[in-house]
């Protein structure tokens, strides 16, 4: 098994977390590391859906799932490493454990199209969501706590977003329903790759259990 090398200063990561509703870890996963999540994709596609009109969330590409068990080993490996970071880093500040991850998500382009909008994760989406770039280049988006607008807004307005490049090997971490009942995600987006692949991995504790509503 290929190292996950998170190697990451996690107080920074949770604080960062708590306090603007994400972190961002550059060149988080080893590439073969990486490759080993990605050889652990289902081989069960399917063009992710589109919905348009205000307020909606537009997407593409292509995506499959996974329930996190024991038996992905990689994706399990990269879903404990977080989830112990963090918690060994919140416990001295009396925040509570975080939830297991229960479903992966991989997502690859489609005719060269994989793109989310601007957007919430719901409140189904309890501790965190980590989005890994396995490879491949978009520029992604955040707009933090410090924005008090709606995701239609955000799309009007990205210039007051955090922006980058991903890398190979990224990983963020967005705020889910932790470390409060009231805590909520912050409003994101990637948008299409300029030219290749790209290949994402996302892992979400859904509060209802794997293949559970999480739009509901």
């Amino acid at each position: 098994m290929a190292d996950a090398g998170l190697v990451a200063d996690w107080p920074a990561v949770v604080a960062a977390i708590v306090e603007r509703g994400w972190a961002r870890l550059e060149r988080a996963a080893a590439p073969a590391f990486a490759a080993a999540l990605e050889a652990e994709a289902p081989d069960s596609w399917a063009s992710l859906p589109t919905s348009e009109g205000t307020g909606f969330v537009r997407q593409g590409g292509l995506a499959c799932h996974a329930e996190v068990t024991p038996s992905s080993r990689a994706v399990l490996h990269l879903a404990d490493a977080i989830r112990l970071g963090i918690d060994g880093a919140g416990s001295g500040l009396g925040l509570p454990p975080l939830p297991a991850f229960n479903h992966a998500e991989w997502c690859r382009a489609e005719a060269g199209a994989k793109f989310i909008t601007p957007h919430r994760d719901p409140v189904t989406a309890g501790g965190v969501v980590a989005v890994l770039t396995i490879r491949g280049c978009c520029e992604f988006r955040v707009w933090g706590d410090e924005f008090a607008g709606t995701s239609a807004q955000a799309e009007q307005q990205p210039e007051l977003a955090t922006s980058w490049d991903t890398l190979d090997g990224d990983l963020v971490l967005l705020r889910g329903g932790w470390p409060t009942p009231s805590s909520v995600c912050p409003i994101h987006e990637a948008l299409s790759p300029p030219a290749g692949e790209r290949i994402t991995l996302t892992l979400r504790h859904n509060v209802g259990g794997y293949g559970a509503d999480y739009f509901a």
